[in-house]
């Protein structure tokens, strides 16, 4: 199982251990409480998020923060060890010898299949695709409705849309708008519609496409650069 870790080579080379670091699946996770030796574990997080810890048991981290769960951490181990202080760090993060593609479509001036790049988002100098990069090399159009960009993304056996606003992300700074994609991911930009900037035959399509009515060659021929 380790030769599917990024691993660290050299001594000198820099993990980057930000508080704010939100934790996804893959994430090579170490665990340490300072005077409790016994404690120290690794985990490599699963698909569902939840690791077991010592005492506490079952821990969703998936979507949190290293900053979240080492204080949700420390917060519970306080009923069984005297003063427990958590070190999180990252030790490597898995990935795949294919990483994938995403499929954009809608108002951008090269819709269709994109490589995804999926580096290890821990070390510096070194990021994961992102949907703003994703959709600055797809190229907007001048009408399309970037407060209402739409992620298709398969979770197991369902889908999920995820709408994020990329006008908040660009001039606010809301990172959390700005999300890692994933390999299968299909990105939908729509045309703007008014105040709504949303269209019913797009949301249409996209419903038809999550209940198997129509495949992707077909949300492609019916959105594909529109």
């Amino acid at each position: 199982m380790a030769e599917n870790y990024v691993e660290k080579e050299k001594q000198d080379e820099i993990w980057v251990i930000d508080d704010e670091r939100v934790i996804d699946a893959g994430v090579k996770l170490k665990l340490e409480i300072i005077g409790y030796d016994d404690m120290a574990s690794v985990y490599l997080i699963p698909s569902n998020g939840v690791i077991s810890i010592k005492y506490i048991r079952d821990v969703s981290v998936r979507g949190k923060t290293l900053r979240d769960l080492r204080d949700e951490v420390e917060k519970k181990l306080k009923e069984y060890l005297l003063n427990p202080q958590v070190v999180l760090s990252v030790m490597g993060y898995a990935t795949r010898e294919s990483s994938g593609t995403v499929t954009v479509l809608g108002r951008v001036e090269k819709s269709g299949r994109y490589e995804l790049s999926m580096p290890n988002p821990y070390l510096k100098n070194n990021t994961p695709q992102t949907l703003f990069v994703l959709i600055v090399k797809a190229g907007r159009k001048s009408d399309s409705a970037l407060t209402q960009v739409m992620v298709i993304r398969k979770r197991d056996n369902n889908y999920e849309v995820i709408v994020c606003d990329l006008v908040k992300f660009n001039v606010m700074g809301d990172m959390a708008q700005n999300i890692i994609l994933r390999d299968g991911d299909i990105i939908i930009v729509p045309v703007i519609y008014g105040e709504k900037e949303q269209s019913a035959r797009e949301l249409e399509y996209i419903e038809a496409y999550i209940n198997g009515k129509i495949g992707i060659d077909g949300l492609t021929r019916e959105l594909g650069n529109k």
